[in-house]
């Protein structure tokens, strides 16, 4: 069943709308279960309520004011599912609403939520938690991952000599851990996961720039070397001819 609240204006602006969805498991024998999704939570009045889960021992959904300020409040119950004529007439005449209680909220304001294994978004038949057959436009996109790859930086860390490197590239035809062309079109890639990899590929890329880099140091001192052992042979080539 779905329990939507609404508002207006009253004291304060509480325009916009919160639905709750419960699906409800309960047997004779004592066995209770619920499980809720928010498909709707938008406008002040998303603010300014929330919507208990339902209290089986009470046969309640409480409903909290998480404000204030005084509003009027419409309450919409629907897509209840009965067995029978009597049933009917116990949900007409049974649902009322209670007087008012001060008690302590149990949280802040719900904010939408779809409680299924998967959904699909431009296709019927969602693989993961979350389908999009097309393009997704955000400004920041947040991954979780599970390991990050400082491990390059330790001293115990084997890195490949660029000989092994040319090799195994020239053998594969793709950098070693990387996914080749036939794999990443096949498979898809793991955003976090490629993500860790290419780091790992500029680490040990800065990692041969560092040797290099103090090779080339050594070679310019040795040259500088060789420059001023020059400049002394030159001198004492010039003394000898001028003799």
């Amino acid at each position: 069943m779905e329990v939507t609240v609404t508002s207006g204006y009253s004291n304060q602006l509480s325009i916009g709308k919160l639905t709750k969805r419960y699906q409800i498991g309960h047997n004779v024998g004592g066995y209770f279960n619920q499980t809720t999704e928010i498909p709707q939570a938008f406008g002040p009045v998303a603010n300014q309520w929330l919507i208990g889960d339902f209290n089986h021992d009470t046969n309640s959904i409480p409903i909290y004011h998480l404000v204030g300020t005084s509003n009027f409040l419409i309450i919409k119950i629907e897509g209840l599912i009965v067995s029978s004529a009597t049933d009917i007439n116990l949900i007409k005449t049974g649902t009322t609403i209670s007087s008012l209680e001060t008690i302590v909220s149990p949280g802040t304001r719900h904010y939408t939520s779809i409680m299924q294994d998967r959904v699909g978004i431009g296709t019927n038949t969602p693989d993961s938690a979350l389908a999009v057959n097309g393009t997704i436009h955000s400004k920041e996109v947040k991954v979780d991952v599970l390991g990050w790859t400082d491990y390059v930086f330790k001293n115990n860390y084997n890195l490949s000599t660029l000989e092994e490197v040319e090799k195994y590239i020239t053998e594969k035809g793709h950098l070693e851990n990387i996914p080749s062309e036939e794999e990443a079109v096949k498979n898809g890639i793991s955003l976090g996961e490629m993500n860790a990899k290419l780091l790992q590929k500029i680490e040990e890329l800065t990692l041969y720039m560092i040797d290099v880099n103090k090779k080339v140091n050594v070679l310019q001192i040795n040259n500088d070397k060789l420059a001023q052992e020059n400049k002394l042979l030159v001198k004492k080539i010039e003394t000898i001819e001028k003799k």
